[in-house]
């Protein structure tokens, strides 16, 4: 009689495992690897000595250097996205005069403007 509720038991633990995994299974998001590209503006007023596009998942980044005042230059990164094309992308840039300034990126855009104090994910007003 003790080994039969003894296995019953077991059976009810198993059982609750495996469908508490299938529920964590069910809500994950779905991602995918993709190639994004942008366009990115210089519009600091300064020169970006070095500009960095990393997926925060620490598997690609790219690095540009030397972007002149002014500049509309094209940069691509690999990134994880999820199941809308949303990337998690971080960006830093580093001026001439020494200003450091980053960003995340976790949303869809093809335009990256490179601002004195800040960064906007779409294309300047011209």
């Amino acid at each position: 009689m003790k080994k039969t509720l003894a296995m019953i038991a077991v059976l009810l633990m198993a059982a609750l495992v495996l469908a508490s995994c299938a529920q964590n299974n069910e809500t994950a998001k779905k991602t995918t690897e993709e190639t994004l590209n942008y366009t990115i503006y210089n519009r600091t007023g300064e020169v970006i000595t070095e500009l960095s596009i990393s997926d925060k998942t620490g598997r690609t980044s790219t690095t540009a250097r030397n972007l002149e005042v002014g500049l509309t230059s094209t940069a691509s990164v690999g990134a994880v996205v999820d199941e809308s094309g949303t990337p998690n992308l971080q960006i830093a840039y580093k001026t001439a005069g020494g200003k450091s300034v980053s960003a995340t990126l976790n949303t869809k855009t093809d335009a990256i403007t490179l601002l004195p104090d800040t960064v906007e994910f779409k294309a300047p007003a011209e």
